[in-house]
Order: structure tokens, then sequence, then C-alpha cells
């Protein structure tokens, strides 16, 4: 199935708008997480206040970036020696 066929597909779906709005919920929180498991673990008791659960994620987010980077650099570095 090509995209304009699923496209037409989903168009033509009858989906209650309840079920939309749930899904699209769904969806921006997973935007938000990046489907991370630690991430996600945060986030969730924190949903409920956004301004600090966007925060905290983000913090967790730069964070396991920075160590993968530094654990890459450093796996660099011994295959080199």
């Amino acid at each position: 199935m090509g995209k304009d066929q699923l496209f037409e597909s989903l168009k033509s779906a009858n989906i209650p708008e309840i079920v939309h709005d749930m899904l699209w919920e769904h969806l921006m929180e997973y935007f938000i997480t990046g489907g991370l498991p630690q991430v996600v673990k945060e986030y969730i008791p924190l949903r409920d206040t956004p301004v600090e659960a966007r925060y905290n994620t983000r913090k967790l987010q730069q964070d396991l970036l920075a160590s993968y980077y530094a654990g890459a650099t450093n796996s660099m570095h011994i295959s080199d020696a």
C-alpha cells in the first residue's frame, strides 16, 4: 500500500472525534518524550503539569544525549589505541 492509498483509506475512515483526540494526545506525548523509556517514566507522573513535565523531560533528554556522546567519544578513542 502506497502513501496515497494509506491517506485515502484514513480519510474515508469514520473515527469518532473522542478517539481521534485521545490518539492525538498520545502522539503529542510521544513527540515530547521521543519514546525513550527513561524519559517516559519521568514524564508520566508530571503530565498534569505540562511546563514542569516538558522542562524535566528536555533536561533528561539532554543529559542522555550528553551521555551517549561521551560514550561514543570514549569508544572511538579506545578503538584508535
